[in-house]
């Protein structure tokens, strides 16, 4: 008979199997390791596939499984634990299995569960374990007298419980018979027994070739000697840069309403002297320079025409008139040039200040602007 699977011709000993499906996979990064893919099929359908070919009854033991160890991720003992009670009571020998096997085949299965036929040996073992390719013993690849594998559960509950159990403590009071199987045991733990496996998915590449590769020692160099080499660490100055907001562009850095009588020396590039602007005032600025402090924006300078006015040097934005009507005349001084587009509307005047943006009251605020819109830092 069978119970989600196929098994060989029917014998005088059922044959069941628990297949681990859980763990926390961490030296893979926490992924789901049962459904990770060698050569384009999940290890966990290639675990399944050949414990159904030999089993009746094949149970699962982790999320999303038949079952699942309580705790969750209380360790391998406590699944198969848990999987063996989810197995009926007409299972005599249980094939114990782990879903990162993907070489696993049904030959190895029939290689395990013959060791353990009663006519096979005159000690009658509890348990046939698999032996991998280096020597190895492979102790979630076995095959388990339920007997004997129900007295060893109970014995190390008794002793403090299975949870958290490495499950080499299964066997280390079991008489058992080892099995070389070969390449069948190579289980997969890290990225780079993946790789060791076949085709990696396009997911887990990067993972793959970050394993794989030996990270190379730190060099100090100087600054112009480590140019076209890869930084081992974020290159960080020791003040900030640029110390302050600094003008996107070529113009006159404003501070409040219009309109603004020029004061003060114009600022350049690399002119780290401090200077500060009053309410009203403007200064000629270059790109790149540091702008003064209480300085709201920066106007193109392009657009501003600079006249002298009768009470000294004035400038005052493009005077603007209601859609239809007539503008008043301009007034004499410095002034934004205003410029019209279509429909006769006049453009806007960009500014633009790198740094902080201004809040509501004159003071900073959070946020960043745009080149000629705000500021940016």
């Amino acid at each position: 008979m069978t119970d989600g699977g196929t098994s060989d011709s029917a014998t005088a000993v059922a044959d069941g199997a628990i297949v681990l499906t859980g763990g926390r996979a961490s030296r893979l990064g926490g992924v789901d390791k049962a459904r990770l893919a060698v050569a384009g099929r999940p290890m966990v359908e290639a675990v399944l596939g050949a414990a159904r070919a030999v089993a009746g009854p094949v149970r699962t033991v982790g999320p999303g499984g038949d079952t699942r160890e309580d705790p969750p991720h209380s360790g391998p003992v406590a699944g198969i634990a848990a999987g063996l009670r989810a197995l009926p009571p007409s299972v005599d020998l249980v094939v114990v299995v782990a879903c990162d096997l993907p070489d696993l085949d049904a030959a190895t299965l029939r290689a395990l569960l013959a060791a353990l036929r009663p006519a096979a040996t005159t000690h009658a073992p509890g348990a046939a374990l698999a032996v991998d390719v280096a020597g190895h013993d492979q102790y979630l690849l076995a095959v388990w007298d339920r007997r004997a594998l129900a007295a060893r559960l109970a014995a190390l509950e008794a002793s403090g419980g299975v949870s958290g159990r490495p499950v080499r403590a299964l066997y280390d009071d079991e008489e058992v018979v080892r099995v070389p199987v070969g390449d069948p045991a190579r289980d997969v733990d890290t990225w780079a027994d993946l790789a060791g496996h076949g085709p990696v998915a396009l997911p887990h590449v990067g993972a793959v070739l970050r394993a794989g590769l030996t990270p190379l020692p730190a060099d100090v160099r100087p600054p112009l000697a480590a140019v076209g080499a890869v930084l081992t660490s974020p290159l960080v100055a020791e003040d900030p840069m640029p110390r302050g907001p600094v003008s996107a562009m070529d113009g006159y850095a404003l501070a409040g309403p219009g309109p603004w009588r020029l004061s003060g020396t114009a600022r350049r590039a690399g002119d780290g002297s401090s200077a500060r602007l009053t309410h009203g005032t403007a200064v000629p600025i270059a790109t790149g320079a540091l702008a003064p402090a209480d300085c709201d924006r920066v106007l193109r300078h392009e657009l501003v025409t600079v006249t002298p006015a009768p009470s000294g040097p004035r400038w005052s934005p493009p005077c603007r008139g209601r859609r239809g009507e007539r503008p008043p005349p301009r007034r004499r001084g410095l002034a934004g040039r205003s410029r019209t587009g279509p429909g006769g509307r006049r453009a806007r005047r960009r500014t633009g200040v790198r740094g902080p943006v201004r809040g509501g009251d004159g003071g900073p605020g959070p946020g960043a602007g745009a080149r000629d819109a705000g500021h940016h830092r």
